[in-house]
């Protein structure tokens, strides 16, 4: 699958006033199996889209569809794209990542990345949180295709290190 474009990453702001975009999805199902997330991170003001990959060997998918948005907020205020000017658009297809980030679900469960959310806001001027359908939006399909993909790759992996321990 190839990488999402500038206008579908453009599209997906949807005229916001956002200036950076933070989408990420995860493919996984419960805690006892591996997880994989994806997350695309870009820049409006440069049009430059950063994607990120990432594995867990046992992870909810709850935690992973977090994951993929605390990553890229790391990864954005790591590399100096998170300013205290930025208004950030984090867009997931989970209803519960999503309403979380808006305050209308509970934060008690994965309270400690919640915090550090909170924490990338507090450094913003503002986040907005959008919720997509699973696979309606290009960018989003491309998350969920790339993590899909890693999570077979880890799947497997943990099989054959399972298998040489025997």
């Amino acid at each position: 699958m190839t990488r999402p474009t500038t206008a579908e990453l453009e599209a997906l702001c949807d005229g916001s006033r956002a200036s950076l975009l933070v989408c990420g999805d995860c493919s996984g199902t419960v805690v006892d199996k591996p997880a994989a997330w994806a997350v695309v991170v870009y820049d409006r003001a440069t049009s430059t889209p950063h994607f990120l990959l990432a594995t867990e060997s046992n992870c909810t998918v709850n935690r992973g569809e977090l994951s993929a948005i605390a990553y890229g907020l790391w990864f954005a205020h790591y590399t100096g794209l998170l300013t205290p000017k930025s208004v950030v658009l984090c867009v997931s297809d989970s209803e519960v990542t999503v309403k979380g980030g808006r305050r209308e679900y509970s934060r008690e469960a994965h309270a400690a990345m919640w915090k550090s959310v909170d924490l990338f806001e507090s450094v913003s001027r503002g986040f907005l949180w959008k919720w997509v359908p699973r696979n309606t939006d290009p960018v989003q399909t491309w998350c969920d295709h790339a993590a899909g993909e890693l999570r077979l790759v880890m799947k497997d992996h943990l099989a054959g290190l399972a298998e040489s321990s025997r």
